[in-house]
């Protein structure tokens, strides 16, 4: 009937309509979903380094360009210009592209990624994928993840898999990685395990947990690293603790490496402090940052 017709034609609107909003910073939450965060006007979104974000009828994100002094650039997040995103009800999988829209490879090397999910929407496996829509392993030799979830739907341990379906460990010896959380639900720790479900530590770092300290948005303000016996340690390049600062937008503005004695300590660059000053002199950007690294000398614990 015209009425049926009707409603048909006003479901398919808003199932494929589309929204547009800006954020100035995106994060990969604990669904492994994009999300954005600190949204901006969209006068303001125009003018400033951000995201462009793409929603569909349902609300959700189908597409984040990254916008810098006004031009479509690799992103902070995914290393990559453009992140296609799409839905289906036992998957979500996001695609990687150039300003062009050519597909290319993100920071893992990988040029998408299916997101497997169980009947509550939360993710239980992820699978790399080359252009050509094989398997491919990551930077970290896995092809895909396996996670066990609590109660709560959350990831509590982490196995990898190589293309052919085979256990593996990572590039650092790690066989299994536990995951917590804190009382926001934010990830708060990994620690890590052998095949014999022992704690191990990582060949590429030399620690066993790192245990991360969030504010309410979920910004890092420390990261801590643990040995086996659970107790503070140095990591390979002798730092036990980071401490970073953020502005009332979301940016961090400085960084602080420190030794287990809580001295400020040089990082494999001999880098001790981090500072990123925000730029006024190239309006209307205003987010051009600048780095200051500070090398170490005779500093007091926590200055």
């Amino acid at each position: 009937s015209m009425m049926m017709f009707f409603f048909s034609l006003v479901f398919l609107q808003a199932e494929f309509s589309t929204d547009i909003r800006y954020f100035r910073k995106i994060r990969i939450n604990e669904n492994l979903a994009a999300e954005g965060m600190y949204p901006l006007g969209e006068d303001e979104g125009k003018r400033v380094n951000c995201y462009k974000v793409e929603f569909d009828g349902k609300n959700r994100p189908v597409r984040f360009e990254y916008k810098k002094r006004g031009t479509t650039l690799a992103d902070p997040v995914f290393g990559v210009p453009v992140v296609a995103i799409d839905y289906s009800e036992t998957y979500m999988k996001r695609s990687y592209f150039n300003s062009r829209g050519l597909p290319v490879p993100d920071d893992q090397g990988v040029f998408s990624v299916r997101v497997k999910l169980n009947e509550e929407g939360h993710p239980v496996a992820l699978f790399n994928y080359d252009r050509y829509g094989n398997l491919i392993p990551d930077s970290h030799g896995a092809a895909t993840y396996y996670w066990k979830l609590d109660r709560e739907g959350r990831r509590v341990r982490e196995m990898m898999f190589d293309r052919d379906g085979k256990r593996i460990l990572n590039e650092g010896d790690v066989y299994e990685t536990v995951l917590g959380y804190d009382e926001n639900g934010f990830l708060s720790k990994r620690i890590f395990y052998n095949s014999e479900g022992k704690p191990v530590s990582d060949s590429r770092t030399g620690v066993t947990g790192i245990v991360y300290s969030r504010d309410e948005n979920g910004n890092i303000l420390k990261e801590a690293y643990a040995g086996s016996d659970g107790n503070l340690t140095e990591n390979n390049s002798g730092i036990a603790y980071v401490l970073y600062s953020y502005n009332a937008e979301g940016c961090r503005v400085e960084q602080r490496n420190f030794d287990k004695a809580g001295y400020l300590t040089p990082d494999s660059s001999n880098t001790a402090v981090y500072v990123w000053a925000l730029c006024f002199r190239r309006e209307p950007y205003r987010n051009t940052v600048r780095s200051v690294c500070l090398q170490v000398d005779t500093l007091s614990p926590g200055t």
